[in-house]
């Protein structure tokens, strides 16, 4: 707009340099060859140069790779010219829109679990606008109607891919309690379901989603707290039903060593005792020392543990 203002001044100055040169005097200025008259039209054909360069410069503008950009006039959508430098009208204004992939960042973002436990999450969505068709052409009535939309690219980014993200993700964590979602285990369908539902949603918008990877999701320190509390719970239970086990295990093999400690073999090990017996290392055996296991004078016994 200011360029165009400098441009209409400079028009201006120039006619009124001519409509003045129509009644000036044909005199010759002081200590000039040239006249009054043609003095004021060097002035208008001036004026009038310096106005055509500025039109001539403001007129040219150059659109960055990876964009197209969305031409108006006094808020009038006129067309969309792809990258490179364009001649357009010096009132003209430009809003780009980015073709490549954009990758969204959203870190710490609010989200709620099943039972409405609070917390946050990180989450990277890539999207782009479908904004070429396969020969690289531009799709100039998807633009269009991206512009008459949303007017930016700023808003479409936030207003359509962050919110619409962030809800998905949302829906997606309802079904999960902070101890689940935290779970390493259930992070790569939550990324899929989320991925896969934003892709539906959006089919229809001129966005397109290249992938969402979610890179974290914490519970608050209330939730937390609970889930260190059902671990803590988990893993004494744990550790009771293996105490219970090897309990159990042990009073088996008493059993199955009670059971197999006949007269005949408890009197077999006691001779083979007999046997090995070492008077010089160990001394004599015990007066005690007694192998008639299951005879009714027999006294009893001492057994020796190897």
């Amino acid at each position: 707009m200011g360029t165009t203002i400098t441009i209409g001044i400079l028009v201006a100055i120039a006619v009124a340099c001519a409509f003045v040169a129509l009644f000036a005097p044909t005199r010759r200025i002081i200590d000039t060859p040239i006249s009054v008259r043609t003095g004021w039209i060097i002035a208008s054909a001036a004026f009038a140069l310096i106005g055509g360069l500025v039109l001539t410069v403001s007129s040219a503008t150059t659109v960055a790779a990876n964009k197209v950009g969305v031409v108006t006039e006094f808020g009038r959508y006129v067309n969309t010219i792809p990258s490179g430098l364009h001649w357009v009208a010096p009132w003209a204004d430009i809003e780009e829109f980015g073709t490549r992939v954009q990758p969204l960042v959203m870190d710490n973002i609010d989200i709620r679990f099943d039972g409405n436990s609070g917390g946050t999450a990180n989450q990277v969505v890539e999207w782009r606008l479908d904004a070429l068709d396969p020969n690289g052409e531009v799709r100039e009535d998807r633009i269009r109607e991206l512009w008459q939309t949303y007017r930016t690219f700023e808003a479409i980014e936030n207003r359509v891919v962050r919110t619409t993200a962030l809800t998905l993700l949302n829906v997606q964590l309802a079904e999960y309690t902070p101890s689940e979602g935290v779970s390493g285990r259930n992070l790569p369908a939550i990324t899929v379901a989320v991925q896969d539902q934003l892709r539906e949603v959006l089919a229809d918008t001129g966005v397109v989603i290249s992938r969402v990877t979610i890179t974290g999701i914490n519970p608050d320190p209330q939730s937390q707290d609970r889930i260190n509390r059902q671990v803590q719970a988990q893993a004494d239970l744990e550790r009771t039903a293996t105490t219970k086990e090897i309990a159990a295990q042990e009073a088996e093999i008493a059993l199955i060593r009670e059971r197999t400690q006949t007269p005949q073999s408890l009197q077999y090990e006691c001779l083979r005792i007999a046997s090995d017996w070492k008077q010089a290392a160990q001394g004599l055996l015990p007066p005690t020392f007694n192998c008639a296991f299951g005879a009714p004078s027999a006294a009893p016994p001492l057994i020796i543990g190897r």
